[in-house]
């Protein structure tokens, strides 16, 4: 009788195992992460390679799922699920590269079935999971080139890709690739890379009370020497 459970046992792991998809997210020089620091007056350009600077996540949705709100509060939502899959920037001289080897899809994502899904990236600092990011980008807004408010401290970078499609382990092809240069019959991958924007805190009560009083101040001093 245990001869028989711990069988099944194995045989049930083997099954799950094998329903578990492949990919990896590994990215092209056609395909580079760029950091845009523009509203802080400064430039736009490929991530840095000091290696484990910025971590990336792989999470999916069903395939009629077809764009995410600018803000990102969608992948808050059941519709989206992390899949388990990480990647790290690499120390490639030409900076903006995604490494992850080959990622199991450990959620979200069977063997053979075509899904969305997204790439999200951000500084390093600002921690490992997915779990405590999402924690951060939730509540929070991208305006003017800057994500605010949320839970996102002062400094750091987030950002997220477009929507592509694919089908995991089916076709004959082993590991699909999140990036590509152009459609096949295993989806529509990544063709371009994306942008990670500054983070930084909501503006305090007495911050945006002291700016008021500024502006007020100011607006006072120029209306008395008018007269």
């Amino acid at each position: 009788m245990k001869t028989l459970l711990t069988v099944t046992f194995v045989s049930a792991l083997a099954l799950s195992a094998f329903a578990q998809g492949k990919v990896t997210m590994n990215n092209l020089t056609t395909t580079l992460i760029s950091t845009n620091t523009l509203a802080g007056g400064g430039t736009v350009g490929v991530t840095a390679t000091n290696a484990d600077g910025f971590y990336y996540a792989l999470l999916t949705a069903a395939s009629t799922v077809t764009s995410v709100d600018v803000n990102g509060q969608d992948l808050l939502t059941p519709t989206w699920t992390f899949t388990g899959g990480y990647g790290t920037n690499t120390i490639a001289p030409s900076g903006g590269r995604i490494a992850s080897g080959t990622i199991t899809t450990a959620a979200g994502w069977p063997l053979g079935v075509t899904n969305s899904y997204v790439i999200v990236g951000w500084a390093s600092f600002l921690g490992h999971d997915w779990s405590g990011i999402a924690s951060k980008l939730a509540g929070s807004r991208l305006f003017s080139n800057t994500w605010s408010g949320g839970g996102w401290p002062d400094g750091g970078f987030f950002g997220i890709s477009p929507v592509a499609y694919g089908s995991v382990d089916s076709f004959g092809v082993s590991t699909y690739s999140l990036f590509g240069t152009v459609a096949t019959a295993q989806g529509s991958p990544l063709t371009a890379g994306f942008t990670l924007y500054p983070v930084v805190p909501e503006p305090t009560s007495y911050a945006l009370a002291s700016m008021g009083g500024a502006a007020l101040l100011i607006f006072r001093r120029k209306k008395e020497s008018r007269r």
